[in-house]
Formats: structure tokens, C-alpha cells, sequence
């Protein structure tokens, strides 16, 4: 069983809905109030019974915009054999009483939907005293209960999102399945974050990694799609960043092996093409990567987005969606490229970019071509000049 919760300020609006009154849905064909509280009279038409809710939730000295309150709960279709009238009105009466609506009044709608057996219920935050029902944590507490409940009765306990009926789902709840799907069946089929991410795009799904620009840090993984946003943890619990990187691999760890790659082989490619009087100078000075990095991957505090990337490129991909700032301005939604890239600045201090002494014109600009964490090594570090500040290689991420 699952439980959702639905606020408002219109009793009669919520009873059309549950009762469905104009008969415009057929998911709700056979729709029939099955109990209702003392407080209602028995035959009560919609317009009555919404009047009666108003009425209950105006005692009391409060000021509330939205005393109505519409619980759905939802059923697994195999305990549609034994979900009689009695079995879930009895169900819906102690879900009611747990969440602390214990002294109100309420109906309770069946719809006859095979796929979803389920119940709609409308009540109210004032009781009969009244008296406020808090809501601090509602969400919380209704699937907690709701799990509770399933236990206690021996109903089917879902699989998770495996068993929602898609075809049921409208705009943002749709966006959030479709998201899941896709990212699910995209890491069935993927092992790399590059391929994941171009097999989310054939499904029109977008990716962004969350970075705080205040403490450098990466904060986590959202998901786009149908103008709905969502951030992993948020689709499912299996979809944190953490998660994924089980799956995929640290990023940081990548960046870190493909820029040791590089450095291995541009560092072997220089020191072959030295004469041999210089070969024994240049292994000495020029320090292999386990020298610079003899802890292995260094934890990274990211720099600032926008310096890392510069201004006028930043501003482009803001303009063109690719980038996107927090309201607050202290942090970033990015694509994995220009996360990529950022991340590779923490090792330009270290790998001095530039120079690239005694190698031909069109090695130099094969070099300029390079993807976005391979090093040229600067020549000044061999005649003992400090190498000064890096300068930034003229590089875009591709998307």
C-alpha cells in the first residue's frame, strides 16, 4: 500500500473529484463513497457534504488557507481478492487515526480500477473541537504508516516503481518514471559515464552534476526531462551520485588515471627525444606521476566554475542551457564535459601546460587538439626556472 496526500482549500471541489461526479474519467468508472463519519448525514449529495467539511473547518480561532486534506491509497492489484468495502474503510480508519486525525469528520470514496485498487479519502485539519491537527513531517509519517499498515495486514509489499502503472501518470510524476526507466535501462546497458550520458540523450533525457562553488565541492546528480527536474536521490534512492559511481566509477578517480595516462606517455615521448647527454638530466627533473601525487588521488576542492571556464564561455553555455546557476548563485548545475574540464584544473599547477620544446609545428598542434585532460609539458622546469602560473590551454568540452 502506498500512500499520497493531496492539499487544498475546496471541500466541494475534492468530493466532485473523488465521487467523480461529471463521469469525464474512466479510470474512475464505479466511483462510490463506501464510509463517512458521523457528522455527514447518510445520502448526503456532493454540494451538502461540502458544505458540512467548510462548515466543521471554520470552528476554532486559526486562519488556514488549506484545511483540506485527500489521501489516496493505493493497493497492489494482487490484493485486489480480498480488498473488500469493510477490509480498507477499516484500513483507511486506523491510517486516518495514526496520522492524528482521530476527532474529525471524513468520507471515503472506492474507484474500481483493476490495475490500481485504491481509495480516496477527504477530511480535515480542524477537529471537532476545534482544535489543529499538526501536518509538521506529514509526508514522512504517511509512508512510514502506510509500510506499517501493509506489514500488519499481510498486503503486497511493492517492488518499488517496478509496479506503478505508467500509463496512469501525468506531468511531473510522469517526467519523474520516465526518468527512471531510462536511467535504468541506460546503466544496464553502459559502463562508462560518457556512453550513460549519450544513451540518456537518445531518450531526451538530460544530465547535470550539482557543484557548490563556495566549498568547492560535488554535491550530487540531477535529471531532466518533459521540463521537470529532479535530483537523482529524488528518483529513487538508487540513483544518488554516490550510487552511480559504484556503478560507473569515481569521477575523480577517472580524471585523476586518464590525466596519469597522459603524463606517463608525454613524459616518455619527451625524455626519448632528448640526445643521450641530456636523457639522464631530464629523468631526474622531470618528476614521474607517483612522485607528485604519492598519495594517489588528491581530494580536490573544485574552483570556482566561472573563472575555471572563463566569463564569455560561461555565459554562452548559460545562455544555451548547458550550464545552469542555483537561484543563490553559489552553485552550478553542469554537464559532465564542463565538469570534466573543471575538475582538470586542480592538476594545471602541478603538469605545467605549455612549452613543448623540440617537437615539429604538427606535433605542437596535434598537441593543441588534444581531449581536454591531456598535458603538454613545460621545458622550462629543465633548466631549472620555475615554471611560473599555467596558463589556461585554449580547449572547449563537446557535447
Amino acid at each position: 500500500m502506498v500512500a499520497k496526500i493531496v492539499t487544498g482549500g475546496n471541500f466541494k471541489g475534492a468530493i466532485d473529484y473523488i465521487t467523480d461526479i461529471y463521469g469525464k474519467d474512466k479510470q474512475k468508472k464505479g466511483a462510490r463513497i463506501i464510509c463517512h463519519s458521523a457528522g455527514i448525514p447518510p445520502g448526503a449529495d456532493n454540494r451538502t457534504m461540502g458544505l458540512l467539511l467548510d462548515a466543521y473547518a471554520r470552528k476554532g480561532d486559526h486562519n488556514i488557507d488549506e484545511p483540506v486534506r485527500h489521501f489516496i491509497l493505493s493497493f497492489s492489484k494482487y490484493d485486489a481478492p480480498k480488498l473488500t468495502d469493510e477490509f480498507i474503510s477499516l484500513i483507511f480508519l486506523e491510517f486516518l487515526s495514526r496520522m492524528g486525525y482521530r476527532n474529525t469528520e471524513f468520507i471515503a470514496a472506492r474507484h474500481q480500477s483493476k490495475k490500481n485498487p485504491h481509495l480516496h479519502g477527504i477530511t480535515l485539519r480542524i477537529d471537532r473541537d476545534g482544535n489543529v491537527i499538526s501536518d509538521s513531517y506529514e509526508e514522512a509519517r504517511a509512508k512510514r504508516i502506510a509500510l506499517e499498515l501493509t506489514k500488519k495486514y499481510g498486503l503486497h509489499i511493492s517492488s518499488g516503481k517496478v509496479d506503478v502503472s505508467r500509463d496512469r501518470l501525468r506531468g511531473k510524476d510522469k517526467a519523474k518514471y520516465k526518468i527512471y526507466d531510462a536511467v535504468c535501462a541506460a546503466m544496464k546497458k553502459t559502463d562508462t559515464w560518457s556512453a550513460f550520458e549519450a544513451e540518456l540523450k537518445e531518450n531526451e533525457i538530460s544530465m547535470k552534476f550539482h557543484v557548490n562553488n563556495v566549498t568547492g565541492r560535488l554535491m550530487g546528480i540531477s535529471f531532466s526531462a518533459d521540463g521537470f527536474s529532479f535530483a537523482g536521490s529524488k528518483v529513487d534512492k538508487t540513483l544518488t551520485l554516490s550510487r552511480l559511481e559504484e556503478h560507473f566509477g569515481k569521477l575523480n578517480e577517472i580524471v585523476h588515471e586518464s590525466v596519469h595516462d597522459h603524463y606517463d606517455q608525454k613524459r616518455e615521448e619527451y625524455l626519448h627525444r632528448l640526445p643521450n647527454n641530456q636523457y639522464f638530466t631530464a629523468l631526474r627533473l622531470v618528476k614521474s606521476f607517483e612522485d607528485l601525487y604519492p598519495e594517489g588521488v588528491p581530494d580536490w576542492k573544485l574552483p570556482d566554475v566561472r573563472t575555471s571556464i572563463g566569463d564569455n564561455y560561461y555565459e554562452k553555455l548559460e545562455e544555451n542551457g548547458h550550464v545552469i546557476p542555483s537561484k543563490d548563485g553559489k552553485s552550478v548545475f553542469l554537464p559532465l564535459a564542463v565538469l570534466l574540464f573543471v575538475m582538470l584544473d586542480n592538476y594545471q599547477g602541478q603538469l605545467s601546460v605549455g612549452g613543448g620544446g623540440g617537437s615539429s609545428s604538427e606535433d605542437r598542434k596535434k598537441d593543441d587538439e588534444d581531449e581536454r585532460w591531456k598535458f603538454r609539458f613545460n621545458m622550462s622546469v629543465l633548466k631549472g626556472r620555475s615554471p611560473g602560473k599555467s596558463k589556461k590551454p585554449h580547449y572547449k568540452p563537446h557535447f
